[in-house]
């Protein structure tokens, strides 16, 4: 029985207005990182618990911002989004129905899928539903950012995170060494001139086949929006392409462009625009692969490995 993350009565009273019991929860899902995901399951039915951490003072409350864009997206993009059930401040939880499928693994990435998820975003980025985001005041994403500068300064204050980070043990240390002699000499060799504001798109953000269910009819199934909000078009397309667990070879990426161009928001310039950004964007995501090493609970096992990881993903002539 799970009960680390379901034992406050705040939770076992949201799962009994919705008709469930703490002993109807069967198992764990996905990676255990900062939020917690459960399967809830009877005789009849299944849905989705997800407990989200504790807000931490002066960053996003990421669970006020997920039930807000969760709630718009659902309202604008119908069955591409799953139902939220309930949610409930006091205990930090959500009740989502449950999608049945599967997920798309690395291998199985083609042509057909990443139209599936294109037709998405130009669904979400239709002139319709951006007047109602405008409407509704909606809010930038998580690292969002309209100009390449800005985004090349997000990825150098993660890389500056790292390094202030106290040396605990010796894998931190090795960490350090390879944020300071390969990461931060790539940024400062493409620190971006001075250009334009984008023209902000409405991005998922996160947004990948590890946040997408398949269903039997080859649908697509959108999920996990506690990111999302207002950025540029560039970043969200070049982090698709990029995303560690399942990132898009240059012939899908390209056919990806080349769709999400016939929508006015992203445009004939998407392409170029994506490919300045991809040096970036990688140099981003390697800082978020170590991004355990600031978490107090990580063991030495779970920093090794994800150190090698972000070094091998860094060190891959993808999208180079």
């Amino acid at each position: 029985m799970i009960t680390s993350f379901t034992d406050s009565q705040n939770v076992q009273r949201l799962l009994a207005v919705e008709g469930w019991q703490v002993e109807q929860i069967v198992q764990q899902m996905g990676a255990a990182n900062r939020h917690k995901v459960f399967l809830l399951e009877d005789y009849c039915r299944r849905a989705v618990l997800k407990i989200h951490e504790t807000s931490v003072a002066g960053r996003r409350d990421t669970f006020a911002h997920e039930a807000l864009m969760h709630g718009f997206y659902a309202e604008q993009a119908g069955d591409m989004v799953p139902e939220m059930i309930a949610h409930d401040m006091a205990c930090r939880a959500m009740i989502f129905e449950h999608v049945a499928g599967t997920t798309v693994a690395s291998e199985e990435i083609s042509i057909s899928n990443v139209a599936g998820m294109a037709e998405f975003l130009l669904e979400t980025n239709r002139s319709q539903v951006l007047e109602r985001a405008r409407q509704e005041q909606l809010p930038v994403a998580s690292d969002a950012g309209f100009t390449p500068a800005e985004h090349w300064q997000c990825a150098m204050s993660r890389s500056e995170a790292l390094l202030a980070l106290p040396l605990t043990d010796e894998t931190t240390l090795e960490m350090q060494d390879f944020v300071r002699t390969e990461l931060q000499p790539a940024l400062v060799k493409i620190k971006p001139d001075p250009s334009p504001l984008a023209q902000p798109c409405l991005s998922p953000s996160d947004f990948g086949f590890h946040n997408v269910i398949r269903r039997a009819n080859g649908s697509f199934c959108f999920f996990d929006f506690e990111h999302a909000g207002w950025d540029d078009p560039a970043k969200l397309v070049a982090d698709l392409i990029l995303q560690p667990e399942a990132p898009l070879s240059s012939d899908v990426a390209q056919v990806l462009m080349d769709v999400l161009q016939e929508g006015t928001i992203f445009g004939p310039q998407l392409s170029s625009n994506v490919r300045r950004m991809l040096p970036l964007q990688k140099c981003k995501w390697t800082t978020i692969i170590l991004n355990v090493f600031d978490r107090l609970t990580a063991s030495a096992e779970t920093k090794s490995a994800r150190l090698a990881k972000a070094a091998a993903y860094w060190r891959s002539d993808f999208q180079n």
